[in-house]
């Protein structure tokens, strides 16, 4: 918290981190409301915003969508094991600088960052680390690029090697937050015992000049809720207000906590993961369980939905659509908006 060096946290403070503990959970618990109000006659619209963000067809599958809220309530309440519960210590970072990229033909180090020598005296590359080539291989094939669009990178908090995307710029200092559409990164240390989030500046706002920066609660974006038939009219229309447009500050974070507790085999839906309107809304219930910006857009929704009176007809602002409405006037199907 002193520093920002190696992804430290100073830039965003301490009082600023438990914010983003204290929304979390106000949104986790929203989840589970939802959930427990599905189906009440004087709740239609959580019936609604469920329904168009899961298709849960089943009660148990209503189940498991709280049972996923209810596991990030609990973490953050409790504590306790990350990653599905295969790891017991969860370390949190907020930028990508405890990484450093590497080069194949740099010399290697140790576990004391110390220079690596054969028996010889002949220093040893990166690319001689046992398992560094196939690794490379691996991701790859993994994710279906070219081994010269990937990096090595060295942990500096295992003081290990790893494989992922050449990210930004060659300078070591460019990692996956130099990436204009990566918001936060959860990796599971599989040989290391733990978990790492990291949380980048663009998450705030922020470039790396750390200025100061506002907090932004969960209310602080002014809704601007149309009547439902002018969604039914042109769901395309640039002046609705995506519900993609709500972004208090604890949205990359929250989004990140269910990797982390929940782990990748929850969280990854077949075919990566999936951000925009049209994609949630167009999901089936199998895809969206394991996405996590389909949790965080219901609890975001939901917590607007809930805590902004209704109007003078009884309507609350809802977000059932994919964007701001208020007024339930229309009866037949909305057609589904795909990306902007």
């Amino acid at each position: 918290m002193d520093s920002n060096k190696e992804g430290g946290c100073w830039y965003v403070g301490l009082s600023k981190l438990d914010r983003l503990v204290e929304d979390s959970l106000v949104l986790a618990n929203t989840g589970v409301r939802a959930i427990n109000d599905y189906g009440g006659s004087d709740t239609p619209e959580a019936t609604r915003i469920i329904d168009s963000f899961f298709k849960p067809q089943l009660i148990q599958e209503l189940y498991q969508i709280r049972i996923q809220f209810s596991k990030v309530r609990d973490w953050l309440k409790d504590g306790g094991p990350v990653n599905d519960r295969q790891h017991n210590e969860a370390r949190l970072f907020c930028d990508d600088s405890w990484a450093e990229k590497k080069k194949l033909h740099d010399n290697a180090v140790d576990a004391e960052l110390n220079g690596l020598n054969d028996l010889y005296g002949n220093p040893i590359q990166v690319m001689d680390i046992p398992g560094v080539l196939g690794d490379l291989q691996a991701k790859s094939e993994q994710l279906g690029i070219l081994p010269n669009q990937l990096a090595v990178y060295l942990n500096l908090n295992t003081r290990s090697y790893f494989v992922d995307q050449k990210y930004g710029l060659s300078s070591i200092y460019y990692g996956f937050c130099e990436n204009s559409e990566m918001h936060g990164m959860t990796i599971h240390w599989t040989g290391a015992g733990y978990s790492s989030l990291t949380i980048c500046p663009s998450a705030f706002g922020q470039g790396r000049r750390w200025r100061r920066w506002e907090y932004q609660d969960l209310d602080s974006t002014l809704l601007q809720p149309v009547p439902l038939s002018k969604v039914a009219q042109n769901p395309f229309d640039p002046a609705l207000q995506d519900i993609a447009t709500l972004r208090p500050s604890v949205y990359v974070f929250f989004h990140e906590l269910f990797h982390l507790v929940l782990g990748s085999e929850s969280t990854y839906p077949d075919g990566g993961e999936f951000y925009d309107t049209g994609s949630i809304l167009g999901a089936h219930f199998s895809q969206a369980i394991r996405n996590p910006e389909s949790f965080v857009r219901l609890a975001i929704g939901y917590e607007r939905t809930r805590k902004v009176p209704p109007d003078a007809n009884g309507h609350r602002v809802e977000f059932f659509t994919g964007y701001a409405t208020q007024g339930y006037d229309v009866l037949e199907p909305l057609p589904v908006p795909s990306a902007k």
